[in-house]
């Protein structure tokens, strides 16, 4: 990801990539390049078209962090790369963290 003309390096879970492959094959999108990647789902929890919305996100973090035994504070904000990600990590069990992992 470049900002400001930097390239930025961001760490990632080892098994990103499968995750990611599990996922395009399951929504079938994996053909679908310029389609959004993360996307909306109906009332019937079927895969839509559009992007997930910013308020979507928000539900969906907050829905997996209360799952997981994180605190009510836990927000998309919580996971950004910076020093205080480790830090808030870990206070936490790596067992909860696990169960927040993608599914």
């Amino acid at each position: 990801h470049e900002k400001g003309g930097k390239r930025h390096e961001v760490p990632c879970n080892h098994n990103l990539e499968a995750a990611l492959d599990a996922y395009l094959d399951a929504a079938g999108i994996r053909d679908e390049k310029k389609a959004p990647l993360f996307r909306s789902v109906d009332k019937r929890r079927l895969l839509g078209a559009n992007p997930m919305t910013r308020k979507d996100v928000l539900k969906m973090v907050k829905r997996r962090a209360a799952a997981a035994g994180l605190p009510s504070s836990t927000c998309c904000h919580t996971f950004r790369v910076n020093d205080h990600r480790e830090t808030y990590f870990s206070e936490h069990q790596a067992d909860s963290l696990r169960s927040f992992s993608l599914r």
